[in-house]
């Protein structure tokens, strides 16, 4: 924006002031007048203190605070993270993909398992990486 002589800034102070005490606002101004409406918000602070709306009363009220963290687990033991890894009883004998549901109960895929995992063959493939890798390979 470029820079106002001090005769155009007192006719739109002069402007400003009769539109403000005709119950106008200060955005109408800005619109009508070709100004943003930061400009006419500055214009008012510094030349029209008595139009420049004051700034908000202090708050009777607290501030709100954060909620505190809950404390953060306690790290668990190697024993502890061995226990969750074992499996209680032995491993499957059929695969445990799950083929869809019927009702209530799962429906598995009925393939044998591939030695040490939950899966068949074609599952393994699809769930791991290294069946593809293997394959690949050989």
């Amino acid at each position: 924006m470029a820079a106002r002589s001090p005769a155009e800034l007192a006719d739109i102070v002069a402007l400003l002031r009769e539109h403000l005490s005709a119950g106008g606002t200060r955005g109408e101004f800005a619109r009508h007048h070709g100004l943003t409406p930061s400009t006419v918000h500055g214009i008012t602070r510094r030349n029209l203190p008595e139009f420049h709306c004051p700034p908000p009363p202090p708050r009777t009220s607290p501030r709100r605070r954060h909620r505190k963290r809950p404390p953060a687990p306690e790290p668990l033991s190697i024993a502890q993270i061995q226990a969750m890894q074992r499996r209680d009883g032995p491993p499957p004998l059929f695969c445990q993909w799950p083929a869809g549901k019927q009702g209530r109960t799962w429906l598995f895929c009925e393939s044998a398992c591939e030695p040490g995992q939950p899966y068949c063959l074609d599952h393994c493939r699809i769930s791991f990486p290294r069946f593809r890798d293997v394959e690949a390979i050989a």
